[in-house]
């Protein structure tokens, strides 16, 4: 009968158990590459208590943020950067790590034995006997363990995790200039937007009032119907436009509200492009802008200290076939039952590991390490070719965006002129209508260059801070 319910209660247990892990561990995977997951109501619970984090800055209220202050915000919400300062906290915490073994390992365990053995023995007397044997042992000991000497393989290590550290702390400096950055362009884009946004409110302004002289000269009937239906179709393509406008206006808000890592309706207001042309502080020198990004540019110097940190690999591989030279040591004392003392006890060992043989592991390794430090070169000379064109290219769209800034204003300025004179001359019957909506189409060119213009030149000094590793730094010579 025990054996039975036994059995019956292993069934039990098996059956509710048929869509565990350890008995179906497909029963918790989705059923088909068709299916979908959904997740238990535990795991769902447990989900729910991550996070994302609340500790945000968020824009002032009631005044216009600058540029400065949208860098600050956004270095303090954007998770790149927390990302990047973590990775270099870790590489920092394995730099400590590597230099641990300049020092001694010392420990101290405390331990407690019982032993019960019994024998069977051959009596003198006759026939055999029975003695059961009852030992307690019991005691602290100290053990030390320390590298007295190798050949260069604890000293590389350090140094190779050190650069590692210095890897990650330029690549931080990296991802902070490219948070800034793309705040810098979404930012200018956002203002370009919105200025294109008033832009094309003064071309519908301008259409309406044409649209309006227009029907009043050919209800006075002076036009014929063709030159009205003329204006009306340029004020609605220009309504048309506006529309447009303002989807490309709040989408580019998005952008920026998404960068700075802040709710949709938080209290932001910026300011427009600078009533004057701020001078850009850069040199037009190319050799001088790459001399600076080589003391300066995060991701250049990163790929160098992987340089260094490889050919530090290498030779801590090479040092690997060296004699080593270690001590370790333990001291302790033991109590028995009984109140028994042994007195005390100590060893003291010197080990001497000389390698000879191991099936070519190290001539392999070291060939491993060979060529990860080629590639590290490579990944290097690639690190400079890259941030030389990119310095070239922002220089060349920082030059060419000056020039243009002076001549779209000088354009815009012309513009206006003709578009005020050929309005008052069409009044007055002197020209036609489509000489007007020619001046009105040069005016809004004219509006659109102008504001495009100042939006490339302020991106192509955030481009060349960038390319230059100057952008969010103190400078004089960064390094």
């Amino acid at each position: 009968m025990s054996n039975k319910v036994h059995a019956l209660l292993l069934f039990c247990f098996l059956s509710s158990c048929k869509n565990s892990a350890f008995v179906n561990p497909y029963s918790k995977a989705p059923k088909s590459h068709t299916s979908t997951w959904t997740s238990s109501k535990s795991s769902a619970i447990t989900l729910s208590t991550v996070k994302t984090p609340e500790e945000l800055i968020l824009p002032s209220a009631g005044i216009d943020n600058a540029l400065g202050d949208l860098f600050e915000i956004a270095l303090h919400n954007n998770p790149s950067t927390q990302s990047s300062w973590s990775e270099a906290k870790a590489a920092a915490a394995a730099y400590g790590d590597s230099l641990s073994s300049y020092f001694p390992e010392i420990g101290f365990d405390a331990q407690f034995n019982t032993n019960r053995e019994g024998y069977i023995f051959n009596n003198p007397e006759g026939g055999e006997g029975f003695f059961m044997n009852n030992q307690i042992q019991y005691g602290p000991i100290a053990t030390l363990s320390y590298l007295l000497y190798d050949s260069g393989e604890r000293k590389n290590k350090a140094a190779k995790y050190f650069w590692m550290l210095q890897k990650s702390n330029f690549l931080h400096n990296e991802s902070i200039q490219s948070v800034m950055k793309k705040v810098a362009d979404n930012y200018y884009n956002y203002v370009k937007e919105c200025a294109q946004y008033f832009a094309d409110k003064e071309d519908l302004e301008d259409a309406k009032e044409t649209y309006k002289a227009a029907t009043d000269k050919h209800k006075a009937g002076i036009i014929a119907v063709t030159d009205m239906l003329q204006a009306k179709t340029n004020y609605l393509q220009k309504k048309v436009n506006l529309t447009n406008q303002k989807n490309l206006k709040d989408n580019s808000y998005i952008s920026l509200i998404t960068t700075l890592s802040i709710p949709r309706d938080a209290p932001l207001q910026l300011k427009g492009f600078p009533k004057e042309i701020v001078t850009s502080p850069f040199t037009e020198d190319p050799k001088e802008l790459i001399k600076i990004a080589k003391a300066c540019r995060g991701e250049y110097l990163a790929a160098k200290a992987s340089v260094i940190a490889a050919k530090r690999d290498l030779e801590m591989v090479k040092a690997e076939v060296f004699p080593k030279l270690s001590l370790t040591a333990n001291a302790g004392e033991y109590w028995y039952q009984d109140n028994y003392q042994d007195a005390g006890n100590y060893n003291v060992q010197l080990d001497l590991t000389i390698p000879i043989f191991s099936g070519w592991h190290y001539r392999n390794q070291i060939k491993n390490k060979k060529a990860l430090l080629s590639d590290a070169k490579a990944e290097f000379y690639e690190a400079e070719l890259s941030m030389i064109e990119q310095i070239q290219t922002a220089l060349n769209d920082f030059v060419s965006a000056k020039e243009k800034i002076a001549d779209t204003k000088s354009y815009l300025e012309a513009a206006q002129i003709e578009y005020k004179a050929m309005f008052k001359r069409y009044k007055h019957g002197i020209v036609t209508i489509l000489d007007l909506l020619s001046s009105q189409a040069f005016l809004a060119d004219a509006r659109a260059q102008y504001i495009s213009a100042q939006k490339d030149y302020y991106v192509s000094i955030i481009d060349l801070s960038f390319a230059t590793g100057v952008l969010g730094t103190k400078n004089p010579e960064c390094l």
